[in-house]
């Protein structure tokens, strides 16, 4: 691959998928780009760049970024980042009286990771106690993503799986299947699989999340790249909302958006401690408070003060009501404005 030739590569990239490969990928673009060569019968790089960019075919574009794309992934890794799930986010929606908690996993690769956190989801939010939780897993990278949607992986990258989780959410192969492991409907129920590139506009998404996991991604991008993804990540978070990023990433230059948490966690700056509460709706104005009743005022009973009927304060007898201090006034006044204090205390 000649200078000019990655220099394209590397600017197409980019320009599609705001991936910034430094100068030192260019074998590693070389090595996975020469199985496309071979497969067109091509042999130049520029010839091949210039298929990709014509569309010939349409599906070579996303051929092209499958390959340049990094997909490392675990099941439970980081494993301090679920810890702070299950200890902290969980705790925190339960104790607000919510049980909806929606999760954004963008960066899915084939997979380890959604499971990973459907299974801290069922283990820790059950449906049995009356939870809503839903998953959303993303990816650009349409054959990973196929592999993650399978949900069948080699039972040896099933290492870091707890043993009793492992039995739990996953079954075992025979036959022709031995040494695979395929995740249970009780996982697969709460994701939903989608191809998401994070640098189009708009994303094909309305919800707010509670929870974003973007791990080891933004540094592949440029620093503007960041800049842009990460405020459209907390337009898109709830006002509490979380951000979990890879454990080399650090976003302190965005401190008036995210507050930092330790261990690469963040959480958003300035949204309210409490539940938003729900707005009330437009109405006439609330007449204001009356002054207390004072400290000292004879009890109607006790006094024997003759109770009036609820016509008393028709239009003839009007001067009279509004002079609630005479002996003569009506009983009636008083629930009255007992009546207005409650209701301006309400909501």
């Amino acid at each position: 691959m000649r200078e000019e030739e990655f220099a394209a590569i590397r600017q197409y990239l980019y320009d599609e998928t705001g991936i910034s490969l430094s100068a030192g990928k260019r074998d590693m673009a070389c090595s996975r780009l020469a199985k496309r060569l071979r497969h067109f019968g091509l042999n130049s790089y520029s010839a091949y760049l210039r298929k990709v960019q014509d569309g010939d075919p349409p599906t070579e574009r996303q051929e092209f970024i499958n390959c340049l794309t990094t997909n490392k992934t675990d099941f439970f890794r980081e494993p301090h980042h679920f810890d702070f799930l299950r200890d902290t986010v969980i705790p925190q929606l339960r104790a607000s009286g919510r049980k909806r908690l929606r999760l954004w996993c963008a960066a899915s690769s084939t997979g380890e990771e959604p499971y990973t956190l459907a299974m801290t989801l069922r283990e820790h939010c059950p449906a049995s106690e009356g939870w809503d939780a839903r998953i959303l897993a993303s990816d650009i990278d349409t054959s990973v993503l196929a592999h993650a949607e399978r949900g069948v992986y080699d039972l040896d990258r099933a290492g870091d799986i707890p043993p009793a989780m492992l039995h739990k959410y996953f079954l075992r192969g025979t036959g022709a299947k031995a040494g695979k492991i395929s995740a249970r409907p009780e996982l697969r129920e709460l994701l939903t699989f989608r191809q998401i590139n994070l640098i189009e506009e708009p994303w094909p998404i309305r919800a707010q999340f509670d929870v974003i996991f973007c791990r080891n991604v933004v540094i592949y991008f440029d620093r503007d790249t960041q800049h842009k993804l990460l405020t459209r990540f907390a337009a898109q978070l709830d006002p509490n909302g979380f951000l979990f990023l890879g454990h080399s990433e650090n976003i302190h230059w965005l401190a008036d958006t995210f507050a930092p948490l330790g261990s690469t966690v963040y959480k958003m700056r300035g949204g309210p401690t409490r539940p938003r509460r729900r707005a009330r709706c437009p109405g006439p104005r609330r007449a204001p408070k009356r002054p207390p009743r004072p400290a000292r005022r004879p009890r109607l009973r006790s006094r024997g003060l003759r109770k009036t009927s609820t016509t008393s304060f028709s239009a003839t007898s009007r001067r009279r009501a509004a002079r609630p201090s005479s002996r003569r006034c009506s009983a009636r006044a008083w629930p009255r404005a007992s009546t207005t204090r409650k209701r301006a205390s309400v909501g």
